[in-house]
């Protein structure tokens, strides 16, 4: 029995709980704050700072669950060729923001903005990143589409990232860790969609 996934799997979930132990810190916690403070300054570029609110958006769940209705109707259509990569990005996707609403409330970190004195528009804790949980988990399901181009692909999530911690949104840890959590949801739907397709369960191609 081939146990590849699972070992990502585990290696994932590892990783990530190896920056959650150490990201609490105060150590690490002053090195994470002068990695943020250096990259923030870009943010008063305006190019830069238009591209990355841009980038951003492909983090957004609203995008992300706006976008599965219409490909699932695009899969019919297709008479259901696209069953795979469709119930990969709906399995990731949902895992997760799962996670991700999980773990923000459990470690409650507040975000780099509000340790500077300023407001938190978000409303929402920094550890772990949403947005690149997001986009690890939604691009990697794609690529099991577009395998030809799945550099290229990959590349979009690395930017959702740089983007969080543009914007002034995320500590670098916090868009590690979250896509960590990314690819974890990757690798679970992958090894769901595994044992559905073992089991006839959905004609999956």
């Amino acid at each position: 029995m081939n146990f590849k996934n699972e070992y990502k799997l585990v290696y994932g979930l590892s990783l990530f709980l190896f920056i959650s132990l150490i990201v609490s810190t105060e150590r690490f916690f002053l090195w994470d704050k002068k990695i943020f403070l250096v990259i923030f300054q870009l943010y008063e570029n305006i190019m830069i700072e238009k591209s990355m609110k841009i980038l951003t958006l492909l983090g957004d769940s609203r995008l992300w669950y706006g976008i599965l209705p219409v490909f699932g109707l695009y899969n019919i259509k297709k008479k259901y060729r696209y069953n795979y990569v469709f119930l990969s990005i709906i399995i990731a996707c949902i895992l997760s923001d799962g996670s991700i609403y999980f773990l923000k409330d459990y470690f409650m970190r507040e975000r780099p903005l509000v340790d500077l004195g300023f407001i938190n528009s978000a409303n929402t804790f920094s550890f772990p990143s949403g947005h690149s949980a997001k986009a690890f988990a939604g691009f990697l399901s794609i690529t099991t589409l577009m395998k030809r181009n799945r550099i290229f692909i990959l590349i979009l999530p690395f930017l959702v990232a740089i983007s969080r911690m543009i914007l002034g949104e995320h500590y670098l840890t916090d868009v590690i860790a979250g896509s960590l959590i990314g690819y974890s949801a990757y690798i679970c739907s992958e090894i769901i969609i595994k044992e559905i397709k073992k089991r006839e369960i959905i004609p999956l191609k």
